[in-house]
């Protein structure tokens, strides 16, 4: 430790819990719900401490749902593996892998001027996992799954996914832009649906 100058934490935008689709930043407050959220919090709460005693800063990355080749959302909709949940007002909120290591990159590379920074990490976009669906649908050029409810759903899903569908928010992403200087490459999952589609077609 006596060498280490910089540390950082990978934690989840779920620890703003719900707020039914209203934006949240990096000076929210942190309403975490599930055993997920709350740990991902204890954790970053106990590294902060280990910052403040060791006086070596500490950025933590607030993730949202991470997507990248594998496996190709476009392969698992062709299947018929995606359910498409009718929830009116949920937001997800999504990132690329590849932005994930630049902004972590960025951070390391940059002069902090307190001992603590916190930045979410997602792209420009929150949108529905519905909306993703029948996006991909469209550029496919396929019918989509059926709209299944969400009071229907609820039967047969289990407490984790009715967890999910229960919260709903907009995160924003500006400090990671203003801060650290990083350009998406995928500002949306639409964006990178499209790139995926047009290098793998079938």
């Amino acid at each position: 430790m006596a060498q280490v100058t910089w540390m950082g934490y990978l934690s989840v935008t779920s620890i703003y819990g719900n707020v039914d689709g209203a934006w949240v930043d990096e000076t929210s407050s942190v309403n975490a719900t599930s055993r997920l959220a709350k740990n991902r919090f204890l954790a970053e709460e106990q590294w902060k401490k280990i910052s403040s005693d060791r006086g070596v800063h500490l950025s933590v990355f607030r993730l949202g749902a991470i997507y990248d080749r594998d496996p190709p959302l476009h392969n698992r909709v062709r299947s018929g593996m995606v359910q498409r949940i009718d929830k009116p007002g949920h937001y997800f909120n999504w990132i690329h892998s590849d932005d994930i290591v630049q902004t972590v990159v960025a951070a390391m590379n940059h002069k902090h001027d307190r001992n603590v920074a916190i930045y979410n990490v997602i792209d420009d976009e929150p949108m529905p996992i519905r909306e993703v669906v029948e996006y991909t649908c469209d550029l496919l050029g396929i019918e989509c799954p059926p709209l299944v409810e969400f009071e229907k759903f609820k039967s047969t899903a289990s407490a984790g996914m009715i967890g999910f569908y229960n919260e709903s928010r907009r995160v924003r992403n500006d400090k990671i832009k203003s801060v650290l200087g990083v350009k998406l490459q995928y500002s949306s999952f639409k964006l990178y649906m499209q790139q995926m589609i047009k290098q793998n077609p079938n």
